[in-house]
């Protein structure tokens, strides 16, 4: 008897092993993934997220794997534990038992897995086709017909060029009344979030400006010879992108952005004009 219940051991050992490294790969997947959409961050690296699937589905085959070892292995100690003592030779071979187990190829898609893992690659894949899809939208840039016959705007793509270290203040209050449920227009904000160094800082501003269907610069007493918005300002007059200028402060007369385009009021029919023009 102390044959058999050292074979058990052994093969209870292997069995744990096993589901070890099923819940060891299932943490690993949900972290790299995760690390994956981390480094894709914003729409301008979206398509870093098709990378996640690497490690989605090399987890998927793997983790099918050791639960069709561990599937063979609780096989090969059911025969053991009704085999007489005499004929233990602690045989570790699975062959004998492979046939009463689903093959790999099935196991991997069995229903726990095929939930976990699905889950996760169902995941990656609306993260990736959302902003594609809004992209698209975006890029069609013109109201179209509803079934009524009404007309419905399309967001735009406005790319908000301002004097960062004077008027951030300018930035989030437009950013702010557009996503207001009363604004009679809709635009995406696409303008620059945070300072960024100045060898990576062009090449920012100009993918985005690239994206985006107009270029609104907002005005303040100092933007006029903020290099920041006259570098944007050439970016988008050599893509070239649409431009114009709308007064940041009441009862204030700026300075012109040279080459700027119009210098507009901020007003609800101004904004709606700028981007119905486009």
């Amino acid at each position: 008897m102390e044959k058999k219940l050292k074979h058990l051991e052994m093969l209870q050992e292997i069995i744990q092993r096993q589901t070890a490294n099923s819940f060891s790969l299932r943490g690993w997947n949900v972290v790299l993934v995760s690390a994956i959409f981390a480094l894709a961050g914003g729409a301008e690296k979206s398509y870093l997220v098709f990378l996640a699937y690497l490690p989605a589905f090399a987890f998927w085959s793997l983790d099918g794997f050791y639960l069709h070892q561990e599937r063979l292995f609780r096989k090969l100690y059911d025969r053991v534990r009704l085999t007489s003592e005499g004929q233990i030779d602690f045989s570790m071979n699975t062959d004998p038992v492979a046939g009463e187990v689903a093959p790999w190829i099935c196991v991997m898609f069995s229903r726990t897995l095929a939930l976990f893992h699905g889950a996760i690659v169902l995941t990656i894949t609306l993260v990736w086709l959302v902003p594609i899809m809004g992209s698209l939208a975006a890029q069609i840039g013109k109201p179209i017909e509803s079934a009524k016959g009404d007309s419905i705007m399309v967001m735009k793509r406005a790319f908000f060029s301002f004097d960062f270290d004077e008027d951030q203040a300018l930035k989030v209050l437009m950013a702010g009344q557009i996503k207001l449920p009363d604004s009679p227009f809709s635009a995406a904000d696409w303008s620059m979030k945070e300072a960024a160094k100045q060898s990576e800082w062009e090449e920012e501003a100009e993918g985005r400006i690239s994206r985006s269907d107009v270029v609104v610069v907002l005005v303040g007493a100092k933007t006029h010879k903020a290099p920041g918005v006259l570098k944007e300002v050439a970016i988008a007059r050599r893509l070239p992108k649409p431009i114009v200028q709308i007064i940041g402060y009441k009862n204030t007369s700026p300075t012109r952005v040279p080459d700027a385009g119009r210098l507009l009021a901020w007003t609800w029919d101004n904004m709606t004009n700028v981007l119905s023009e486009q």
